[in-house]
């Protein structure tokens, strides 16, 4: 079992069905080995698309990308790949005759460490695989977001070097002007993410609600925060090591009656315990291995039984809401505990954080959006001006910022990427579409950056369209400059 609360980024899961239909995303036997779950949905249409994020030329991900696809292929049928960065069929089917098997294997093995060729490439030139390889891309969009892309390249450090200085100087501001408890709450929420990986997530959940209550910030139209808090007590009602040994039961008991090896069943228990979603699809899976329910003695629920609807519970969440509630409630906090030239510093931070973001490209859509709400108030002379004039009211002269008149024109470029990254995300779904349509297929993957993933799936679940998101498993640090040399000379 997965410390509570541990690792979660995912939403709306259902029970296992061993029986589902293919299109059903809880009927897919997921390689765990490979990949880690990170949402599902399941929608009113007969259509499954399985979105994994792309680890881009990282050689690790994309070596588990390809064995993903090929597990997933062998067990379902699916067969069509759709792609970013091409606008036709580009599948390599058609060369393999000018090479034998072995030479092929050579090239293609060589060609995946460069970061010459994706997972997906690399499955197709190595097996037999009757797949298809097809690019969604709008091809003027896409030469665009290229275009842009290396614009960003080529002034970006410079760029967030000054984004740096700039926070420097925010931050001793803050150490200057916050009260400590509140110092301290920012952080944690600016950590939210990292927090809910590490299983704290609900103390700084129950910090943020606490500091509402002193400072009367309005909570009761939260409404996925208020779901988090009766889960949250949920959690602290189950004994997880009691329910661990129960597992260990499950375990020995569904080894025994399906034939399965108890060793794989923990090695798979070990790789799920990162996702509340695939956690939950496991003990499902491994509940009608043994054929039995969860278990309940004397009346009373067991703590497995209590762990499994814990975790049901959680995965049920819209994380992306929970996360934008506590943006809300952490400005209604700060406006409510802060002088107003304290709360401008603070959104003023945040603001710098995300143009950070935007300028490494890795915003997410509504990452964009609050940034897009944020640049009206803060023109570059306007908030330099500011931290400066408090700066030296608080004699910190070595802090302050010169003006830099060409930010203003480098986040235009940035502007124009995110706008970019919208459109390209409805072409990707329009043409996911067609493929449903035009070659009668229920079940397609898609591979994307994971920056399009917020994106993608918010226009899946308005089409009703069932999705999975997996993350390829990663052993290594991805050499991002090798990644846009290789991206921009393409």
């Amino acid at each position: 079992m997965a410390a509570p609360v541990g690792g979660v980024r995912a939403q709306a899961s259902t029970p296992f069905a061993a029986d589902s239909s293919p299109v059903d995303p809880q009927s897919l036997r997921i390689p765990f080995r490979n990949v880690i779950l990170r949402e599902e949905y399941r929608g009113r249409t007969p259509r499954l698309v399985v979105l994994f994020q792309d680890a881009h030329s990282n050689e690790s991900g994309q070596k588990n990308l390809a064995l993903a696809l090929s597990a997933l292929m062998r067990e379902h049928g699916f067969r069509s790949v759709l792609v970013e960065g091409a606008s036709t069929d580009v599948t390599l089917s058609p060369i393999k005759p000018l090479a034998d098997e072995r030479a092929w294997e050579q090239v293609a093995r060589r060609f995946l460490t460069e970061g010459k060729i994706s997972g997906e490439e690399y499955l197709n030139l190595t097996t037999d695989l009757p797949m298809r390889i097809i690019g969604v891309e709008d091809e003027a969009l896409y030469s665009e977001g290229l275009e842009v892309y290396a614009q960003i390249a080529s002034f970006r450090e410079p760029v967030l070097a000054y984004l740096r200085r700039a926070r420097i100087a925010t931050e001793r501001l803050k150490n200057r002007m916050f009260p400590r408890k509140l110092l301290g709450l920012d952080a944690d929420a600016d950590r939210a993410g990292t927090l809910m990986r590490q299983g704290e997530f609900g103390g700084m959940v129950r910090a943020l609600l606490d500091a509402a209550d002193e400072h009367s910030a309005k909570t009761n139209d939260l409404e996925s925060i208020h779901q988090l808090e009766e889960i949250l007590r949920l959690e602290e009602s189950v004994d997880f090591e009691a329910a661990n040994i129960e597992k260990i039961k499950l375990f020995e008991a569904a080894a025994a009656r399906a034939g399965v090896r108890y060793e794989d069943l923990v090695e798979e228990a070990e790789r799920t315990a990162g996702s509340v979603a695939a956690e939950t699809v496991f003990l499902r899976k491994v509940l009608g291995l043994a054929g039995r329910d969860v278990s309940v003695a004397g009346g009373e629920p067991s703590e497995l039984s209590k762990a499994l609807d814990y975790l049901e519970r959680f995965s049920r969440l819209d994380i992306a809401e929970v996360y934008g509630e506590i943006e809300r409630l952490k400005e209604r906090v700060f406006e409510s505990a802060l002088h107003p030239d304290a709360l401008r510093l603070w959104r003023l931070d945040r603001y710098l954080g995300l143009l950070e973001a935007a300028f490494q490209i890795r915003l997410s859509s509504d990452e964009y959006r609050r940034l897009s709400d944020f640049a009206p108030m803060f023109p570059t002379e306007k908030w330099v001006a500011f931290v400066n004039r408090r700066l030296a009211e608080k004699r910190c002269f070595e802090d302050m910022i010169p003006y830099d008149a060409l930010l203003e024109e480098r986040l235009q470029w940035a502007h124009r990427f995110y706008r970019n990254v919208g459109l390209r995300d409805e072409v990707f779904v329009r043409k996911t579409v067609d493929q449903f349509d035009s070659q009668g297929e229920d079940g397609v993957f898609l591979v994307a950056g994971g920056y399009h993933t917020e994106n993608l799936t918010r226009l899946l679940r308005a089409k009703e369209i069932s999705y999975v998101v997996l993350t390829p498993v990663v052993t290594g640090e991805t050499d991002t400059e090798h990644y846009e040399s290789v991206l921009l000379s393409s």
